[in-house]
């Protein structure tokens, strides 16, 4: 089943540098021209290599939205899991 589309970037699974990102949900979307919401969400905390907390507690925070957000780091097995609110768990 899809809401908007079929096709690659609708799959939830996306991979951004390490990490594989997924989202149960709906968040608001920053940029208009990317239907998919969880996409632009992970697009726009993953933009460095180095992923940061405080770049993803504040995009988090900069957008409407609800659902659980889950993260897994494909070397190191890091698994982080979030909601808007709820504060970032991490497991190693």
């Amino acid at each position: 089943m899809a809401t908007h589309g079929k096709g690659e970037e609708w799959v939830h699974g996306w991979k951004f540098n390490n990490y594989s990102c997924y989202h149960n949900g709906v968040v608001e979307v920053n940029n208009k021209k990317i239907l998919n919401d969880s996409y632009d969400f992970f697009k726009a905390v993953c933009k460095e290599e180095q992923l940061k907390y405080k770049n993803i507690e504040e995009e988090l925070q900069n957008r409407t939205g609800s659902g659980a957000f889950y993260m897994i780091h494909n070397n190191k097995g890091e698994h982080l899991i979030f909601s808007k609110r709820h504060t970032i768990t991490v497991q190693l």
